[in-house]
């Protein structure tokens, strides 16, 4: 298991980093190229297909190697840094809300509808599961270890609350209360990676991160061994039959094949990862990968700026790839320099 400082694995930063990547480059894609490259479009599908799947399976692995795993007497001083953590993505969700609504916020009540997530605007949504999940560990650590490390137990619970989130989303009802129940199950025009749907992604990580310790830590042998799973759940889309929420290839609300597709991709990184870790090249998506909320934050609002401020748009391949670079560097870049003037400031204390 490779290490880069105590608890982290250089192949999940690797496979974040990937994710960071296509994830960059699809909203890049979907904000500024209005032209009809099917390479464009491809990539964009690409990774509107695998990112916030591969993003949940690997944070659900790195939360149970951090937060779950370590000793008790270790809990109190993780939980504080979990606290901090949570507390950094609730603040980034709601810069990245109020920076994509402040050209139609027009009365304080368009504030608090954001601030009570009765608007949850698009390219947003990523962060509020990470939030909730992250809340369930800094609560129910106990609970959430008794059930992570138990296959049979999280199949059920998995199955359990896809059909739930599936049924809740098909009965279509909730009145005042639909933009909360969306945000658990999904709903057409105001929320779509319900937090029921994408549990089991999270649930999958976490029964990783245990299995990792009781198999020596290699983590190419455990990826290869969730692979058949993923390859079975996938052959529902071959059925002569469409079952819906099953085999057809929903993203929103996302069916189960949907899924599989994102999980296989994450285990078939890994793999591949663990293989050529030596390459200086994947250094580079490990650094994305430690960067990965940062760079989310900052990449949504120069994307966001630049629709409403510069309108920049092109139906040309090689300025949207341009552009797309521009956006990655410039992302990264406000990380590092954010990061290194509050280490500046620590240090002059």
């Amino acid at each position: 298991m490779n290490h880069n400082g105590k608890h982290r694995i250089v192949a999940l930063d690797i496979l974040r980093g990937v994710a960071v990547f296509l994830m960059v480059l699809a909203h890049t894609i979907s904000f500024i190229y209005k032209g009809n490259s099917e390479t464009l479009e491809l990539l964009k599908n690409v990774g509107n297909t695998v990112c916030f799947t591969t993003f949940l399976f690997t944070s659900g692995v790195s939360s149970y190697l951090a937060y779950i795993r370590i000793p008790e007497n270790s809990w109190n001083r993780k939980r504080k840094s979990l606290s901090k953590r949570l507390l950094a993505l609730i603040l980034g969700y709601y810069l990245v809300a109020f920076v994509s609504r402040i050209d139609s916020i027009g009365s304080v009540q368009d504030v608090i509808r954001i601030l009570i997530l009765r608007d949850v605007p698009g390219y947003t949504e990523f962060l509020i599961p990470f939030v909730v999940f992250g809340i369930l560990i800094l609560f129910g650590r106990s609970f959430i270890k008794r059930i992570s490390s138990s296959v049979s137990t999280t199949l059920v619970l998995s199955v359990f609350f896809f059909v739930l989130g599936s049924t809740i989303y098909d009965l279509n009802t909730g009145g005042l209360l639909k933009p909360y129940i969306s945000i658990l199950a999904g709903a057409d025009g105001l929320y779509r990676f319900p937090l029921f749907q994408y549990f089991p992604v999270y649930l999958i990580g976490l029964n990783f991160g245990s299995r990792l310790k009781s198999n020596g830590g290699n983590i190419k042998i455990m990826a290869l061994r969730y692979i058949p799973a993923q390859l079975i759940s996938m052959f529902v889309f071959f059925l002569p039959w469409e079952i819906p929420h099953i085999n057809t290839f929903n993203r929103w609300p996302p069916s189960i094949f949907f899924i599989s597709v994102g999980l296989l991709f994450s285990l078939l990184t890994l793999v591949f990862t663990e293989i050529i870790h030596k390459k200086k090249s994947l250094k580079k998506f490990a650094g994305l990968g430690k960067t990965a909320l940062g760079i989310y934050i900052w990449h949504d609002i120069i994307l966001q700026i630049n629709s409403k401020v510069f309108e920049y748009e092109t139906e040309l391949f090689l300025p949207t790839i341009l552009a797309f670079a521009l956006v990655l560097s410039a992302s990264f870049g406000l990380v590092t320099l954010t990061r290194y003037s509050r280490f500046k400031v620590k240090s002059s204390k």
